[in-house]
């Protein structure tokens, strides 16, 4: 930042440019993983607040011993949280392409 401060560039550019490209990526890395947490947490909320849904369906199946439903919402869950996380990779190799070049 200080280089591109002597060439002479604006703060603004700066900013946008070296200092809020590299802050980026952490963020929408730890978004992903939030993503996924958030949907596999409404196991929890939605049993405390009885909103009906897919982690309602999941308690009633354990309760039911539907191994079947209980392995699909499992593997559909699981689902959902690898494609956030992939979506979050991909996101800060578009963002930063220097990431991942071995």
């Amino acid at each position: 930042m200080r280089t591109a401060w002597s060439k002479g560039n604006s703060w603004g550019r700066i900013l946008r440019v070296h200092a809020a490209r590299n802050a980026i990526i952490p963020a929408v890395t730890l978004f992903g993983m939030i993503a996924g947490d958030v949907f596999s947490g409404s196991i929890v909320i939605e049993q405390v607040f009885a909103i009906p849904g897919i982690g309602r369906l999941l308690v009633t199946a354990i309760g039911a011993r539907d191994y079947a439903m209980v392995q699909t919402l499992a593997v559909y869950i699981s689902f959902i949280v690898i494609l956030c996380n992939t979506a979050a990779d991909i996101a800060v190799k578009m963002i930063d392409p220097r990431i991942g070049r071995e």
